[in-house]
């Protein structure tokens, strides 16, 4: 019965994979260097070889160091997410903590895993890994609405103050730069489940807003000592200009941003 669940599950994670156009090999070797039975990996991936089982898929990629890393840290999170599964469905037949944990030891995995999938449980979360990623709106979409306010705010200083166009755009391209390093840390923490799982890239995407003004500030200070931009107007409202709005886009991009899909258990 565990090993049919086991080999269920195996098989929908090499489905998933080679969605995303990774190669069996790959695949193969990522899931026999994590530590699973080479037989058992050999037993669902062969239907795929054979051609018995057809996916559709993306051009095949072949895959860098860190895309392998990648896949490793995905399989990584789908695993704990089946263990969790499992773990509940057995409480739920009345198998104690002791017995379901001893199983699984015995088939392989590893007891710091199975540790923090009982802890999950604990608190009540799953994470969906069939839809695990939670979009309100897209990365890109946020990035072309605030560059979009950007422009509208460089429209509006330039014929204000009737300052020459690219003379204003100049002038505020550290809110620029701000905002694009913005989607950039976004694009980069919340593309895969697993990096959305993550404490550290969560952490990073909350400070994100002061991380990007602060770095619009540095900007915006080496630009007045070492370019001729800011030579004739108040220093105090150019950073203003730049610094406000840096914040309030790149907090509007993280509260929108991708998070992870969580439900009750």
């Amino acid at each position: 019965m565990q090993e049919q669940y086991l080999t269920e599950h195996i098989r929908k994670y090499v489905e998933f994979e080679i969605q995303q156009g990774y190669q069996l090999k790959d695949i193969k070797e990522a899931l026999v260097n994590y530590g699973y039975n080479s037989g058992l990996v050999n037993h669902v991936i062969n239907p795929f070889l054979k051609g018995l089982r057809q996916i559709k898929q993306p051009k095949q990629k072949h895959a860098s160091a860190q895309q392998l890393r990648e896949m490793n840290d995905e399989m990584y999170f789908y695993i704990q997410n089946m263990l969790i599964d499992y773990i509940k469905q057995q409480m739920n037949k009345g198998y104690s903590v002791k017995a379901i944990k001893g199983a699984l030891l015995r088939a392989g995995h590893h007891e710091d895993m199975l540790n923090k999938a009982f802890q999950f449980i604990k608190q009540g979360k799953v994470i969906d890994y069939e839809n695990p990623i939670k979009t309100i709106l897209p990365a890109h979409f946020l990035l072309v609405s605030s560059l979009f306010l950007l422009v509208v705010l460089t429209l509006f200083v330039s014929i204000s103050t009737d300052e020459n166009l690219l003379k204003v755009l100049l002038t505020l391209m550290p809110g620029f730069f701000g905002v694009v390093l913005t989607y950039t840390i976004i694009t980069s923490t919340t593309s895969t489940p697993a990096k959305l799982a993550s404490s550290t890239n969560r952490l990073l995407v909350q400070i994100t807003p002061l991380l990007a003004t602060a770095i619009v500030v540095v900007l915006f200070v080496i630009l007045t000592q070492y370019t001729f931009i800011y030579k004739t107007a108040q220093s105090t409202t150019l950073l203003l200009l730049n610094a406000v709005p840096a914040f309030i886009l790149s907090g509007f991009m993280c509260i929108l941003a991708p998070k992870q899909r969580e439900e009750k258990a």
